[in-house]
């Protein structure tokens, strides 16, 4: 992929001398046009006014945050409204194919530093949020935006469902119908997009180390449920499950992820309508198959 030569020149400004054999794209960015420089540095560049938006709260976040994590985030230096650089945090992504073929006592431990990092992240409060000027809700908090969700759902998606997976979506909100579950929560900070390419991982000897946590670009006050819904489709129930000894009451929240989980699927058939872009398509594939219904125990 070609790097734009606006981009190439705020590079060179902060890394005199520099030249492009030196840069690699990461093509993966949907809100940012990520380069990697000598394997070193991150930089990001807004792709839109949105993203730029996203970029200074994404900041905002990590400025709260980086001082009582135990596990390396961003640290960004601004090069201007649209774009940062921060240093390079060593690891390569954590992929559900790898994760199932550690022993039982690596995955656990793995667990134990996730839910370690979930539990200090979720422990900033909804008034720590509001006096950073972070205390806006993200979609997705009540009950009616949930309805309207499965009835946008039915609509859109109705002609090209059969009649499993009618029943399936059906049976994903009749919990929420029915009023077996509750959808009331304490705000609180979410990572919001834990898919495996944001969780980094360094080998340590016969086990895995957690090395980094990155892209809090859509971090904000949510419902706890949103993160361990992501960790769902990314690894699997049977998986999450084994971060409940760290991570105290993450059975409460269980059904509410659940429901999440199942609509993430939804969501990305409902992305690829709206724009016409068949990627949306296709995310699904490689995710976890493995979640129970809500309700089970």
């Amino acid at each position: 992929m070609t790097i734009p030569d606006r981009y190439f020149a705020r590079i060179e400004a902060h890394l005199p001398g520099i030249d492009r054999s030196r840069l690699r794209v990461n093509p993966d960015g949907l809100a940012n046009f990520v380069i990697i420089a000598d394997e070193r540095w991150v930089f990001r560049f807004a792709r839109d006014d949105h993203s730029r938006q996203d970029l200074a709260r994404e900041r905002a976040v990590l400025e709260l945050i980086r001082p009582r994590l135990g596990v390396s985030v961003p640290d960004f230096t601004p090069l201007s409204d649209d774009g940062v650089v921060y240093p390079l945090i060593e690891g390569t992504p954590l992929y559900r194919h790898d994760l199932l073929r550690l022993d039982g006592a690596a995955q656990d431990a793995f667990a134990k530093e996730l839910a370690s990092f979930l539990h200090m992240l979720h422990a900033v409060t909804a008034a720590e949020l509001e006096a950073h000027g972070l205390g806006a809700l993200l979609p997705g908090a009540t009950r009616d935006e949930w309805r309207a969700r499965f009835e946008q759902a039915e609509q859109a998606l109705a002609p090209y469902l059969w009649a499993d997976q009618r029943a399936w979506l059906a049976d994903l909100f009749a919990p929420l119908h029915d009023g077996r579950l509750a959808m009331t929560f304490e705000p609180v900070l979410i990572h919001n997009d834990l898919a495996p390419y944001h969780i980094l991982m360094a080998p340590h000897r016969s086990m895995t180390r957690l090395a980094g946590i990155i892209d809090f670009g859509v971090a904000g006050a949510g419902d706890p449920a949103a993160d361990f819904a992501t960790l769902i489709t990314t690894y699997g129930e049977s998986f999450v499950r084994r971060m409940a000894p760290w991570y105290p009451g993450l059975d409460d929240l269980l059904d509410r992820a659940r429901l999440r989980a199942g609509y993430l699927e939804v969501e990305w058939v409902l992305k690829g309508l709206a724009t016409n872009d068949p990627s949306w398509y296709t995310v699904h594939i490689g995710r976890a198959r493995d979640m129970q219904p809500i309700g089970a125990k």
